[in-house]
């Protein structure tokens, strides 16, 4: 009989360690079903897509007029060739940036790991824009080369800006080709600076807003590219932001309305910037003394321009939006778009061509 009994208590503690066995086995699967690739994916949202975004979650957290921290958290599915430059697995930076967190895993169909990447892991190269031949922005990305599709691609970031003048949008389908099954955009606003939002195209996409500042969209099926079609954003959805009060590389700015920014941009950005030598006011002027309008004198100050100027782009810090000297540019006989035009604006300014003619 104690026999029987043992033999009953073994067989209760061999199916305990069973259950506690399936337990954490299954426990492990539903673990790495966010990274593997099923078949209910690929029959409801893989229809035409190069990409399938299982969940893009951005948190902007607002601290004050000129600091913000963003969090993303991005897993994306890729499927074929044409689809890995959608992993977005990269972060921009510069002065005003500060990179705190930065980290990327890979796993293959059956959300197997194959690599993590740390941000030490991560290259580190000059952003260049294809126009300036000097600019101070930088990116820190990687270049993952994978053997097999599909793939996933597990993204977290966490990012600290001290410019706000920029806040991310947000766009839920993201681009042609590109299924979603779930992203959300949120903004955590800690001041009392007042945000400005403008939903754009939102009818007819699965797009629910929980609150002001908090959206999330889910199961959004890859749209095809048509010929002769517009542009994608002029029919697909987007969500534009900004705040009323914010910080342009160091200058706090005034958003509230069209003329309170217009007039930011002249007295922060412009008016300092068209001091010019005498000696070039003493030329200009004397070559337009002849001239009886004032197109005619329009006309020999572009003249001007284009025998003394010659475009160079070079972005660094705030130059990147404020103008370098008109003084500056005729020293050194060079500048970007916005500072020969705010040259060519000094210039008529001296022979008195108003800059709207009517």
């Amino acid at each position: 009989m104690l026999n029987l009994i043992s033999q009953l208590n073994l067989l209760m503690s061999l199916k305990s360690l069973l259950g506690v066995f399936i337990l954490c086995l299954t426990t492990n699967v539903f673990a790495q079903t966010n990274f593997s690739s099923n078949n209910l994916e690929k029959a409801t949202l893989a229809k035409n897509a190069n990409v399938l975004v299982k969940t893009n979650d951005v948190e902007i957290h607002i601290l004050s007029y000129n600091k913000m921290v963003i969090k993303t958290h991005r897993t994306v599915t890729i499927y074929n060739e044409s689809g890995d430059s959608k992993a977005y697995t990269h972060e921009a930076y510069d002065g005003s940036t500060k990179i705190k967190t930065l980290e990327a895993t890979i796993y293959n169909a059956f959300g197997e790991k194959v690599k993590r990447y740390k941000e030490k892991d991560f290259q580190d190269a000059a952003r260049a824009d294809g126009i300036s031949i000097y600019n101070d922005d930088r990116i820190k990305y990687i270049e993952h080369q994978s053997v097999s599709y599909p793939y996933t691609v597990d993204y977290i970031s966490e990012v600290e800006h001290s410019m706000t003048a920029f806040l991310p949008s947000w766009s839920p389908l993201e681009t042609f080709y590109t299924s979603v099954l779930q992203t959300s955009y949120q903004i955590i606003n800690d001041t009392d600076v007042p945000l400005a939002l403008k939903e754009e195209h939102f009818e007819g996409y699965n797009i629910i807003k929980k609150s002001d500042y908090h959206f999330v969209a889910k199961d959004l099926k890859a749209i095809t590219p048509e010929a002769y079609s517009p542009d994608f954003y002029m029919f697909a959805p987007r969500l534009k932001v900004a705040m009323q009060t914010f910080d342009m590389k160091g200058v706090q700015g005034i958003n509230t309305n069209w003329q309170d920014f217009g007039a930011w941009v002249y007295e922060s950005l412009l008016s300092d910037t068209q001091e010019l030598p005498e000696s070039v006011i003493a030329t200009i002027k004397s070559l337009t003394t002849e001239a009886s309008t004032n197109e005619e004198k329009a006309r020999i100050v572009y003249d001007y321009l284009q025998k003394k100027a010659r475009y160079i782009s070079v972005q660094v810090g705030i130059g990147g939006w404020k103008p370098m000297l008109a003084k500056d540019v005729d020293r050194l006989s060079y500048g970007d778009c916005k500072a020969l035009s705010n040259y060519t604006h000094a210039l008529l300014n001296v022979v008195g061509v108003p800059l709207i003619m009517l």
